[in-house]
């Protein structure tokens, strides 16, 4: 399947479309988590999301990642994901170079499902 990539950053014009993707994606019972700091893929990460689109720029599939600071122990690991969140703020505001990237979703748009892309995200 033909595809671009592009990160929200340089796509900030489809928001819209990644929340109706979520709607879709996302049980109802996810939504009421204790992830309170997910904005942050949209303003402060938007770099980090990506987006792949077909030929007429019509959304295919979304990954929300982030770039964080691990020290590579076990101790250091986050353990949920709000704290991979508030450690890509805090790297992003400190301006320190991330040496980790966590991928925390990878949606595909029905229409597009079962053709491999969210491996390829």
């Amino acid at each position: 399947m033909d595809y671009t990539v592009s990160t929200l950053s340089q796509r900030p014009d489809y928001r819209a479309r990644i929340d109706q993707l979520s709607a879709a994606s996302w049980p109802a019972f996810l939504l009421h988590g204790d992830t309170h700091h997910w904005d942050l893929l949209f303003d402060l990460l938007a770099d980090d999301q990506l987006l792949l689109c077909d030929e007429a720029g019509e959304l295919l599939a979304v990954g929300h990642t982030v770039p964080f600071v691990w020290d590579g122990s076990w101790a250091d690991l986050p353990t949920s994901i709000e704290e991979i969140l508030l450690r890509g703020e805090r790297a992003a505001l400190n301006q320190q170079a991330p040496n980790t990237l966590s991928a925390v979703a990878a949606m595909v748009t029905p229409a597009a499902r079962g053709r491999a892309l969210s491996s390829q995200v």
